[in-house]
């Protein structure tokens, strides 16, 4: 039982780190990134802002997928996502 919860910890962990890698790379765009909010009652991964008037608000989904697996990201999770967003 220990072993499985400290699988799971390193696995929240990548993920985690992930989100605040991909969050920093917009930062490094010239965006300000606002990771793990709420919105409409769920939660987002980051939301961008931009300093340039004509840019609005720009919501990032990340999906860090284990690459032991041979999981990829399909059209229920894009769709889910533009679901959320249109």
């Amino acid at each position: 039982m220990g072993s499985r919860r400290k699988t799971t910890d390193i696995k929240d962990k990548k993920w985690q780190q992930f989100e605040k890698d991909v969050a920093k790379v917009f930062s490094m765009k010239g965006l300000i990134p606002t990771g793990d909010i709420k919105l409409a009652g769920r939660q987002n991964d980051v939301m961008l802002k931009s300093q340039e008037e004509h840019i609005g608000q720009i919501l990032v989904e990340c999906k860090y997928l284990d690459p032991s697996t041979d999981r990829k990201v399909g059209v229920v999770d894009v769709e889910g996502f533009a679901a959320r967003v249109l």
